[in-house]
């Protein structure tokens, strides 16, 4: 899901190029607020390349979405900002496997 129309457009555009496109759904909506995603179980990945304050919001609701082994990629983070979404996410016991830098 994204807020963007356009990015779900091209979303789509890239899972039809990678042969992906029957594997995934894409939808316009902020955050998990959508009845198609709520009315879900609960997912095994959950992606988001978002600024961090709504990555932080979003620990809890990204938390209670999550399969129990499920694994969350998280985006976008610049380094100081780290260290607040990584607590977050631990507080609802989602603990970092790997954080990769960009130099």
């Amino acid at each position: 899901s994204d807020i963007d129309e356009e990015a779900i457009l091209s979303a789509a555009e890239n899972a039809k190029n990678n042969h992906v496109e029957n594997n995934i759904s894409f939808l316009v909506s902020d955050g998990l607020n959508n009845t198609q995603i709520t009315n879900n179980k609960a997912f095994t990945l959950i992606t988001a390349n978002i600024l961090a304050n709504p990555l932080i919001e979003f620990a809890s609701d990204f938390a209670s979405n999550l399969t129990h082994n499920g694994f969350i990629i998280l985006a976008g983070l610049t380094n100081s900002q780290e260290y607040d979404v990584v607590k977050a996410y631990e507080f609802f016991n989602i603990k970092p496997i790997k954080i990769l830098h960009k130099n």
